[in-house]
């Protein structure tokens, strides 16, 4: 595992949502990786620790809690947002209880203010590029 890593995590079955998310963070002096599921955002994690994710809660497969809990003890201290369109206020309080999620943002979301979320929890780190 490379123990340097400065990127955002943008996890999200939809891959326009990745897609738009990822340039707007690049604009924002991010390096931002994508993963399209639970499976492939484990792969990420475990290959090199994020800056912060961005996680869908409803995915095929392993949803966002699901794939927060398999690499749980991999994220301390990690920024977590996780995002939604139709999950209920008890699966946020049983993720922020569990430590898996800082903030639970709905789709659909304010860009400006998911930016601004972003850079208060994980500011950007000078010369990112894409990763």
């Amino acid at each position: 595992m490379v123990s340097d890593a400065h990127y955002l995590l943008v996890v999200d079955d939809n891959k326009a949502i990745c897609e738009i998310l990822g340039d707007f963070f690049l604009d924002e002096g991010y390096a931002v990786k994508t993963a399209f599921s639970g499976d492939q955002a484990i792969c990420a994690i475990r290959a090199q620790i994020p800056r912060a994710i961005l996680i869908d809660y409803n995915m095929p497969g392993k949803n966002g809690l699901e794939t927060l809990k398999e690499v749980q003890g991999l994220l301390s201290g990690v920024p977590v947002i996780m995002i939604t369109a139709n999950a209920g206020k008890d699966v946020f309080a049983e993720a922020k209880r569990k430590g898996l999620v800082g903030h639970f943002v709905s789709k659909p979301f304010n860009i400006s203010s998911l930016v601004h979320l972003v850079t208060q929890s994980a500011p950007p780190l000078p010369y990112a590029q894409a990763i």
